[in-house]
């Protein structure tokens, strides 16, 4: 039972407005929260910095009255033994996990939590380096473990900066066909971003992403990165994706966190995500109901595309072209954009249907 894992929040807030957040939901405070029926759980990690945000959090404005979201309070120890029972059960019941931590690492867990419950999947990072050294016998990073271990079908990351980033990374993540998208690309067209955020199962969201102005309470600052509106954006890209099954944020440290700045930031990001997740459209294409067909001939390559486009939403999908194995099915229907449609009619092959041809191998 969750209830053996957890403690609840220490979270008071006094003259709270019905039109508040903390009004809008349950909240873990004495007798554990029932479950049924809930879309949405937070779950705090490191109990001080995630009722840190917390408190931030429950002062906004709660316009998601439609959805059913419990705080399930903190884990009584940070450790991988408590977390990752923990969101192995949320995942069995199809709730999907806002994650509260501090510490990178649990990013990890949060990977390893998911790895043996839906085959083949899809991660993407938000962060200004990738943390993997496999060669390094005296760096020890919290990817190095998920690549390791198993790797993920497809893997993004957004919002590296390339002063960080080694020759070697950027070679690891040509050679897997993984796709990563600088600052300077995400920041002069974010849009870029929404298919590869769309395509993932979990994301992990580190706050040395984000310029040190608008976050200065992390553990890895940098005086570059995207600003606030920017990395909302990403939350709510994340928040709308049908796909998404749960979402960590980390690196904050409370003990940092001069005039509330960066919880305030984190908060804000949880809020963001939750406006997409209200505005989810239900199109995931499990079935190409909903969708309209184009296709298009590729002269050169002699090959037939088939791209799809919701009706709901807009959004546009790469159908992959040849039979898959029965656990690809689910990524058989590629996030695109419109300008990988009009790359196809210019009798090129878009470069996620390039990727994909080697990534299903």
């Amino acid at each position: 039972m969750l209830e053996n894992w957890l403690e609840p929040t220490t979270i008071i807030l006094d003259k709270c407005t019905k039109y508040q957040f903390s009004k809008g939901i349950n909240i873990f405070k004495k007798a554990f929260p029932n479950l049924k029926n809930t879309s949405i759980v937070i779950l705090g990690i490191s109990a001080q910095d995630a009722d840190d945000i917390r408190h931030q959090l429950f002062q906004l404005t709660n316009p998601f009255m439609d959805l059913n979201i419990v705080d399930i309070g903190n884990l009584k120890k940070a450790n991988p033994d408590f977390i990752i029972p923990v969101i192995k059960e949320l995942l069995d019941a199809k709730i999907l996990p806002i994650i509260l931590g501090s510490d990178s690492e649990v990013a990890k867990v949060q990977y390893l939590a998911h790895k043996d419950k839906m085959g083949p999947l899809n991660m993407v990072v938000i962060s200004n380096n990738l943390y993997y050294e496999p060669n390094d016998e005296k760096k020890s990073c919290y990817l190095d473990d998920v690549f390791s271990l198993k790797k993920p079908f497809h893997f993004g990351l957004i919002g590296y900066q390339r002063h960080f980033l080694s020759n070697d990374k950027i070679d690891f993540l040509s050679e897997n066909d993984f796709d990563f998208i600088g600052l300077g690309k995400t920041r002069s067209n974010i849009d870029d971003t929404e298919p590869i955020i769309r395509d993932a199962d979990l994301v992990t969201i580190h706050l040395d992403a984000v310029q040190y102005k608008d976050a200065p309470a992390q553990k890895n600052p940098s005086i570059t990165g995207l600003n606030i509106e920017e990395i909302c954006k990403i939350c709510h890209y994340a928040g709308m994706s049908d796909k998404l099954t749960s979402i960590g944020y980390y690196g904050f440290n409370s003990k940092l966190d001069q005039n509330k700045i960066t919880a305030k930031l984190v908060a804000l990001m949880v809020w963001y995500t939750l406006d997409g997740f209200s505005n989810r459209k239900n199109d995931f294409p499990v079935s190409t109901d909903g969708l309209i067909e184009y296709i298009v001939h590729i002269k050169s390559y002699d090959e037939q595309v088939t791209f799809w486009k919701s009706k709901k939403s807009g959004r546009w999908w790469i159908q992959f072209p040849i039979k898959t194995k029965k656990r690809h099915i689910r990524h058989q229907l590629i996030p695109c954009t419109y300008n990988d449609y009009l790359t196809a009619t210019k009798n090129e092959l878009p470069d996620r249907l390039l990727q994909a041809y080697r990534r299903f191998g």
